[in-house]
């Protein structure tokens, strides 16, 4: 499977405003909150994948 030009087109436009929305998310926590959120959700990912 492949994206068409107009796909790519999408996400080169819209990759960039997501990043920033994740990161005004993000920035309540402190670094070390975030190291944790995000081995939280790797391990929540793993749990998800091995129940699918």
């Amino acid at each position: 499977m492949q994206l068409t030009a107009e796909g790519e087109a999408l996400i080169d436009r819209e990759f960039p405003h997501m990043l920033a929305s994740d990161a005004q998310m993000l920035s309540g926590l402190t670094p070390r909150e975030q190291a944790q959120l995000a081995a939280l959700l790797r391990k929540l990912a793993l749990t998800v994948e091995s129940v699918s």
